[in-house]
């Protein structure tokens, strides 16, 4: 306040007050500054000055590849003396999302440690596996791809998306990755999405003859326990090409009939009585195991009966009947969905009366691949909240699983790094070090089952009989 004071009373000029504050900056007294007490350092460990430590040759770097070759470019691979982490998030669906269990499609939150699931191969293909892990992470948002002709997938940021190129390929791209792609061309993303596989199950006890006849007692039959004998079933027909058609696949099946006429004031209906070879009114489990061969008998049988041919659908009151035959027709190759008209309390149009059952349509599609493409108004990624405030996944080999959300199956990805730390594992090993291997998911058997596959290698493991894609390392080998 003083140096200021003094300049404004004497009216000095700017160049005098700038050659005083220098001369004073100048001329002020230098204080030494005390140096730091020097601090032990922890654990009897030394502190070292930057010019003690010695020249680090990064091209002698000793490091073990991780076999990927980009990586090993990028990060030269694991450094020895190093801790190296491996991570990946997982890619999940929500609560509602459901997977098949070899006997019915099951709300993914609801599994049981032991059921199997329909994975999905690179070849179109899909059977039924254990998966080696079953995640459940908290979240509370998701993305929603929902569209009005067959696209419906719930999914989190690092899910992998299974689609099929412009050229016919199939390929993965995380959803993040996804999304970002729609929102930058004009019309959104223009993968297609998989609907459908090829399934083959062990085959049932029916002739294709008694398959058919099956599929018209589930759908018109009726079984009374006025009949002395249980399979003895009753078909009350009006329309004339059912009546044939009866008739026909009867007699191709050797099955003899009684045909009558119980109704005196309509004679159109008439009644017919014979044995079947299942007593059923609705496609139960039983029907799963069947053979791709019969799968396709069974799909074009049923729509003579509760179908209608002219706009390719189906309607049931059963829901486990309905839930069947979509999975016969996308074993099949043929995308299906399936639509809920719920009529409890509605009145019928006709009369009084009252409906008191939920009707589910079957809609059979042309085109088993479905996109996002929309030329009148993109289709929005909708932000989704979970019900639950979880989000859901299974891991198996191939990466893929099928599943279906509110009556559209779709094809996806699934969560895993195993794989490929089993490849690390081994690339070490055969450069001469030591692996140690700790799994907080796996059974110890299955630890070594898997790593044991990659060991081998494929030509040395061996097919199991029965399936398509399902391979074992034999015994002899999994000892050397």
């Amino acid at each position: 306040r003083e140096f200021r004071a003094h300049f404004d009373r004497d009216a000095y000029s700017r160049q005098a007050r700038g050659e005083w504050k220098q001369r004073e900056w100048r001329e002020k007294p230098k204080v030494d500054t005390p140096r730091p007490v020097e601090q032990p350092a922890p654990d009897g460990k030394e502190w070292l000055n930057m010019e003690d430590i010695g020249y680090l040759d990064l091209k002698n770097l000793a490091a073990i590849p991780t076999g990927h070759d980009l990586f090993d470019r990028k990060a030269l691979g694991f450094i020895l003396g190093e801790i190296s982490i491996v991570s990946g998030l997982n890619g999940c669906v929500d609560c509602d999302t459901e997977y098949f269990n070899g006997r019915k499609w099951k709300r993914i939150a609801d599994y049981k440690e032991g059921e199997q699931v329909l994975q999905y191969e690179a070849d179109g293909t899909a059977r039924l596996v254990t998966p080696t892990a079953y995640h459940k992470y908290p979240c509370d948002n998701l993305h929603l791809i929902k569209t009005t002709y067959g696209v419906n997938q719930c999914l989190s940021d690092e899910h992998n998306v299974v689609y099929q190129t412009s050229k016919g390929n199939l390929a993965k791209k995380r959803m993040s990755d996804l999304i970002i792609q729609h929102g930058q061309s004009k019309h959104g993303f223009n993968g297609k999405f998989y609907t459908t596989f090829k399934y083959d199950g062990k085959g049932i006890d029916l002739t294709d003859e008694q398959i058919r006849v099956m599929c018209a007692v589930i759908c018109d039959g009726h079984f009374a326990k006025i009949y002395r004998d249980p399979t003895t079933c009753r078909m009350n027909i009006k329309k004339s090409r059912k009546k044939e058609r009866l008739e026909r696949i009867l007699k191709e099946a050797g099955i003899p009939y009684r045909k009558e006429q119980y109704n005196p004031r309509d004679l159109e209906y008439n009644t017919y009585l014979f044995s079947v070879p299942r007593i059923e009114k609705e496609f139960t489990a039983y029907w799963y195991n069947c053979s791709q061969h019969q799968l396709q008998v069974i799909t074009d049988e049923i729509l003579y009966w509760d179908g209608c041919l002219s706009t390719s659908s189906f309607c049931s009151n059963s829901k486990q009947t309905i839930d069947f035959l979509q999975f016969a027709y996308a074993a099949c190759g043929v995308r299906t969905t399936i639509h809920v008209d719920n009529r409890v309390g509605k009145m019928h149009r006709n009369s009084k009366y009252e409906y008191k059952s939920i009707c589910y349509d079957l809609h059979i599609c042309s085109n088993p691949m479905v996109s996002m493409i929309n030329v009148k108004e993109k289709t929005p990624i909708r932000d989704y909240k979970t019900k639950d405030g979880y989000k859901y996944c299974f891991t198996v080999d191939s990466g893929m699983l099928v599943l279906r959300r509110e009556g559209r199956i779709n094809i996806t990805g699934n969560s895993g790094k195993s794989s490929w730390l089993n490849c690390i594992s081994l690339n070490a090993i055969q450069r001469g070090f030591k692996v140690a291997m700790f799994s907080g998911e796996l059974m110890k058997e299955k630890v070594k089952t898997w790593l044991n596959q990659v060991a081998a290698g494929r030509e040395f493991v061996k097919k199991v009989y029965g399936y398509d894609d399902f391979y074992y390392v034999p015994k002899d080998v999994t000892e050397k």
